[in-house]
């Protein structure tokens, strides 16, 4: 799915957000930012 937001144009930025939302970890994506 990595490759997929890659080809969708997402940002690097978004890209750590998005892998650690699949992981479960929402809430350690609100503090990076």
């Amino acid at each position: 799915w990595v490759e997929e937001y890659k080809v969708d144009g997402f940002q690097f930025h978004s890209l750590p957000s998005m892998m650690y939302t699949h992981n479960g970890f929402a809430s350690f994506t609100g503090d990076i930012e």
